[in-house]
């Protein structure tokens, strides 16, 4: 699956690229200047039908001149749906990863303890707000905000992965990258000095 990257809007003071389904962008397709955010109108889905690891990848286009660093920090702003196996969740510990480029820039951890306690915990380590965690009992959305990494960056076509990694029990069917989550571009990182 991938997307090919639309009309610029003005949108909360920052252009953005909407994104709808289609071919993948080439190199040439990426908008060069003014395009700071692309948002993914569609989902990203992946179904995780037992124990192993299941993924979904898509692609996005940057300007043809996209490096990490110098004031150019990529980053992701997802909103991520996940669904627990069964009611109760069998004991286990799943996670759901991002990359970009082959390289990790989500890891949100999710674990039951099975037997008669009915919760999922989830925890994850973010560059904005650090730490967070909650719990659900079927489903939840989960917020996660990242850089990516040195290498998870290139000029032209980039590849996004979804990925349920479940080695230690059965605790998610699925996770979805939902519509409104965005590769972000800004010019100096979270917690730097200008």
């Amino acid at each position: 699956m991938s997307w090919r990257f639309g009309a610029l809007t003005r949108a909360a003071g920052c252009l953005a690229v909407i994104a709808a389904l289609g071919p993948a962008c080439s190199a040439g397709d990426a908008p060069t200047t003014s395009g700071r955010v692309f948002v993914f109108e569609s989902e990203l889905p992946v179904a995780a039908p037992g124990i192993g690891r299941s993924a979904a990848s898509a692609t996005f286009a940057l300007p043809d001149h996209a490096t990490q660093g110098d004031g150019e920090w990529y980053g992701v702003d997802l909103i991520i749906a996940v669904t627990a196996a069964v009611w109760p969740p069998p004991a286990g510990v799943n996670y759901v990863t991002l990359a970009t480029n082959g390289l990790t820039a989500a890891q949100i951890e999710f674990a039951a303890p099975g037997g008669d306690r009915n919760l999922v915990t989830w925890r994850a380590n973010d560059m904005f707000p650090g730490a967070s965690h909650g719990l659900f009992a079927s489903s939840t959305l989960v917020r996660f905000r990242n850089i990516l990494r040195l290498g998870g960056v290139k000029g032209g076509a980039n590849e996004i992965t979804l990925r349920i990694e479940q080695d230690l029990g059965h605790v998610l069917t699925s996770a979805r990258i939902l519509a409104g989550s965005a590769v972000t571009l800004q010019e100096t990182l979270p917690g730097r000095d200008q």
